[in-house]
């Protein structure tokens, strides 16, 4: 619709201050209320989304105090020098010994010393590279090719499997090295030629190249029995334990002592704390109300729901433990006037050297406090479970006080027009009485001067 402007022209009426009371009078109240809603909208949803993520966090703190992380173990090598050894939590506490036989190893060869230097050129041929495990590549050498051009072949070759040729130039002549990149039996290879004009560089024709070493497996021996591996790391030769040489370990027998692992059990659980107090705190300041200021979901019955369900489990007992050590508080955690956990450490320490089992099972146990806090607290985390339900509908929201402020904004321009139509036409009306009174007093000015 066009806009009917400049009102109050011809009455000299300023309308346009009237209509713009008039039009702010009706937009006011509306666009503050929308704007309340909208801000206490986006305050209630930041709310809802640091709620959250304290809670996730509790959760992944809880994950660290499962079975498998509760039960994990260290392992100890008597000489790290020769041997490493790393334990999960399948192995089994005590300690064996490893005997060392032999470290893995990798394939050199190499030629005798050549006469000339990068430029010599052989003559033609072809070199056959196989390894143990039946894998090959040939290099193809041609009339004009020097000893650099062959070694640069070999190193880009599609189909090499990992053998570096390195040439060596010295004072009495030239000699090329050839090395693999794995360890293992496997892995050993050969360099061939099907002509003697190779002979100087592979084996055959009358060649024969230099055994620098030779690929081997890493072998170790644990309760008799050998056991060999492509690496110097042996994976699961005790079950739970991987066993790792050293490069430069020498034949010789070492003792692993596997055992438990209770600092990471307590480094956990102190974790554990610190992600629940602080859940406490941010469920304290979403709920609070303060002078001036009020916590971001204030008297929800959400938060109130979630914490009374959670601080209820943790002050629980776990009726499969039929020990003294069933609860939180027996182990050295105890809930304070705040409601927040404090760790009492030598009773934990003391809880975890005499009853390591039990304290696991206060946590993981099918009816334990930690498998409790999961069923509780995931409906609210997961994918479209109860907070991402209540942010999309907060969401929908915000888009409905969008909406509603697009259909004010027509609602208004719509009265202001209206109001601009009458006003013109008011205005009309004055400016016309306006003038004929004006032409009435002109004439009755005229009259009254022919009378005198």
């Amino acid at each position: 619709m066009g806009l009917i402007t400049a009102a109050g022209l011809g009455s000299g009426i300023d309308v346009e201050s009237i209509i713009a009371a008039l039009v702010n009078a009706e937009r006011a109240p509306k666009e503050s209320s929308l704007a309340r809603l909208e801000v206490r909208t986006n305050v209630e949803i930041s709310g809802v989304g640091q709620l959250k993520s304290s809670l996730s966090a509790l959760q992944d703190s809880l994950e660290n105090l499962n079975e498998e992380n509760f039960n994990a173990r260290t392992a100890t090598s008597a000489d790290d020098t020769q041997l490493t050894a790393v334990a999960d939590g399948n192995s089994s506490e005590g300690e064996f010994d490893v005997t060392i036989v032999q470290t893995a190893t990798i394939t050199e060869l190499s030629t005798s010393t050549i006469a000339g230097d990068s430029s010599t050129v052989l003559g033609t041929g072809n070199l056959t590279f196989q390894n143990a495990n039946s894998d090959s590549f040939v290099i193809n050498v041609g009339a004009s090719d020097s000893l650099l051009d062959i070694v640069d072949a070999i190193n880009t070759a599609a189909d090499n499997f990992g053998v570096t040729a390195t040439l060596v130039n010295g004072d009495s002549g030239t000699k090329i090295i050839y090395r693999g990149s794995d360890t293992g039996a496997i892995n050993d290879f050969s360099v061939t030629n099907d002509n003697a004009n190779l002979a100087a560089i592979s084996d055959g024709n009358g060649g024969t190249l230099n055994q620098d070493s030779t690929a081997l497996d890493a072998q170790i021996t644990i309760a008799g029995l050998t056991i060999s591996s492509e690496t110097n790391t042996f994976q699961d030769p005790v079950r739970g334990v991987d066993i790792t040489l050293a490069d430069d370990a020498v034949a010789g027998t070492v003792t692993v002592s596997v055992l438990k692992d209770p600092d990471t059990v307590k480094s956990n659980i102190e974790q554990f704390v610190e992600d629940y107090n602080s859940f406490i705190a941010t469920v304290n300041a979403l709920g609070s109300a303060t002078e001036g200021a009020e916590g971001a979901l204030l008297g929800d019955a959400t938060l109130r729901n979630i914490r009374s369900s959670i601080s209820s489990i943790l002050s629980s007992e776990v009726a499969s433990i039929t020990t003294d050590f069933n609860s939180l508080s027996r182990v050295g955690l105890r809930t304070q006037k705040d409601g927040t956990l404090q760790i009492n450490a030598s009773e934990l320490e003391s809880a975890l050297d005499s009853a390591f089992s039990d304290v696991g099972n206060i946590f993981y146990a099918a009816d334990g406090l930690g498998t409790q806090l999961e069923a509780a607290i995931d409906p609210y985390t997961e994918f479209s479970g109860l907070l991402d339900s209540r942010t999309d509908s907060l969401q929908s929201t915000l888009t409905r006080i969008a909406d509603d402020r697009d259909q004010l904004d027509f609602r208004i321009a719509q009265l202001e027009f209206s109001l601009r139509k009458k006003f013109a036409a008011t205005d009309t009306i004055v400016s016309s009485f306006n003038f004929t009174g004006s032409f009435l007093e002109q004439q009755f000015s005229a009259l009254s001067g022919q009378n005198e």
